[in-house]
């Protein structure tokens, strides 16, 4: 009996530790200032995970499984983008550093009569 304890205790422990990388990055406005960008959306698409920046521009998403991913960055007003290749290894941090320019996107003017 205890054999069959220690085992379930030993799977149990392995699989509360199981490895998880980290995102963090900076996202910067490539038109008017350079500085940081607040309240970007950062997400990996794939997965339910995702965050906001902070005031400086700064983000982090923690608990993500090793592998490679496809990161999206978006603002209003600013162009999306698609990170490629992202690549997460367990027990590290990734960085990434990326600008967001102005959305070349335009309304037509709307008569109202």
């Amino acid at each position: 009996m205890r054999k069959v304890i220690l085992f379930f205790s030993v799977i149990i422990s392995c699989c509360a530790f199981a490895q998880t990388g980290e995102l963090s990055g900076i996202i910067l406005d490539d038109e008017i200032s350079g500085e940081g960008l607040p309240f970007a959306d950062v997400y990996i698409e794939g997965t339910t995970k995702g965050t906001n920046t902070d005031m400086e521009g700064k983000f982090t998403i923690s608990g993500i499984e090793p592998g490679v991913y496809t990161v999206g960055v978006s603002f209003v007003g600013y162009e999306t983008k698609k990170i490629t290749g992202v690549k997460i290894v367990d027990g590290e941090v990734t960085k990434i550093s990326e600008t967001l320019g102005l959305s070349a996107a335009s309304l037509e003017t709307v008569v109202v009569t």
